[in-house]
């Protein structure tokens, strides 16, 4: 009997779907309603599988898509008329939801970027108010209350996650003869914000240049670039192709004779150019490390 049930356990653990962030970006197939005899299946299998997310982040996800199934579920309920069902199958919903938000919270507070996470759980929730929403026209007066109660909580839940636009007051910086812009704080002690004609400018410790290509590729560039500069990036921590808002890039860690001498610089290349935007350690005046992946993701291409 004890192999039977070991056997059971592992086909549903190694049937379970790995996550993505898109996992819950259309309505979940219900698959086996409430109201089936053999439900109980289906939350067995569920909380085995969620038993086995250790990853926090993936934890949380889960959480989501099962808070998604719940709806689904809802949903079929009342379509069915079963709205006593439904209604249980709601509160089951708000729980799954619930866990979702303590779990990214507890992200949020250990420090981790939960960008993505935010937005996931903010477009699955408007696509649930919007379901909720359409279903008070069609429930009974009796269970108007329920899904109001519901509605009441997931919009403040958006209002709790929406993600702050700390750079929405800066200033912004508009090359029109290279054809970039960025953004910069208005109010900081990294003093003047400086360029000259080659569409160079510095920021405090954070710069950036203007470089030919040479007709090199991005990666060749970058490759020739460190082994002509190498008193600069004497010590390469690491070098690898990122994606930011302006488009593909290589960014490089770097250090340059002791612990505290350390510097981080990004390559971009449009048409002929290659945009070169780093800070260099050494005297920080407003916390440059913290601002300048800030300021990066603001750069674009205008041309």
């Amino acid at each position: 009997m004890k192999k039977i049930i070991s056997i059971v356990v592992l086909s549903l653990f190694l049937s379970m779907p790995a996550l993505t962030m898109a996992d819950t970006a259309t309505t979940s197939d219900p698959g086996l309603t409430p109201d089936n005899p053999f439900y109980f299946f289906k939350t067995l299998k569920e909380n085995i599988q969620t038993f086995f997310i250790f990853n926090a982040e993936n934890k949380a996800m889960q959480f989501l898509h099962l808070a998604d199934v719940r709806m689904a579920e809802y949903q079929k309920m009342v379509e069915k008329g079963k709205t006593e069902i439904a209604q249980k199958t709601l509160n089951k919903y708000e729980k799954q939801l619930n866990k979702a938000t303590q779990k990214i919270e507890e992200l949020k507070s250990g420090g981790k970027d939960i960008k993505k996470l935010s937005e996931n759980l903010s477009t699955t929730t408007a696509k649930h108010i919007k379901t909720l929403g359409d279903n008070l026209q069609k429930v009974p007066e009796a269970a108007k209350k329920g899904i109001e109660k519901v509605l009441e909580n997931l919009r403040k839940g958006i209002e709790k996650f929406k993600t702050k636009d700390e750079t929405a007051d800066w200033k912004t910086y508009i090359n029109e003869k290279y054809g970039f812009s960025i953004k910069y704080p208005a109010d900081t002690q990294c003093g003047h914000f400086s360029e000259n004609s080659n569409g160079d400018f510095n920021f405090g410790m954070i710069e950036m240049a203007v470089l030919d290509s040479g007709g090199l590729s991005l990666s060749n560039f970058v490759d020739n670039y460190l082994s002509q500069n190498i008193t600069r990036f004497n010590i390469i921590d690491s070098k690898k192709q990122v994606s930011i808002n302006a488009g593909n890039a290589v960014t490089v860690t770097y250090r340059f004779g002791g612990t505290n001498k350390y510097g981080e610089m990004t390559f971009l290349k449009n048409n002929a150019n290659i945009y070169a935007v780093g800070f260099t350690a050494g005297g920080f005046d407003c916390n440059e490390p913290q601002i300048f992946p800030q300021m990066l993701s603001t750069f674009k291409f205008i041309k």
